[in-house]
């Protein structure tokens, strides 16, 4: 079956767009920030999880989802080392934290 041909339509630029043709140069001023209030020194904060953060596993595990920010070189040889072992960045990091933190202190439900 054919694809049906992909339909263009040309937009006219944006305002900015023009006056960058004009003139080369185009200043945005910023978008001012909303203002930060803190909360009140003695109202207790209550951490609320997000969504899908407790995931179940199809294996019976019960895993907890958490992001990492690495510096890209560390994060490339993790992934090259994860990929000459065979094993999951998940294995390897709930490895390395398991063995850097004192016995005990971890539950492991696998």
């Amino acid at each position: 079956m054919k694809r049906p041909e992909p339909v263009i339509v040309l937009r006219k630029p944006a305002e900015v767009a023009d006056r960058y043709v004009a003139n080369g140069v185009v200043s945005i001023a910023p978008t001012p920030a909303a203002p930060v209030v803190p909360p009140p020194a003695d109202s207790a904060i209550e951490l609320v999880p997000r969504r899908r953060t407790i995931i179940g596993r199809s294996d019976g595990r019960t895993l907890h989802r958490t992001t990492i920010y690495l510096p890209l070189e560390l994060s490339r040889r993790l992934a090259r080392h994860c990929a000459e072992q065979g094993m999951s960045l998940s294995e390897v990091i709930t490895t390395l934290v398991a063995d850097h933190l004192p016995a005990g202190s971890v539950r492991s439900d696998s």
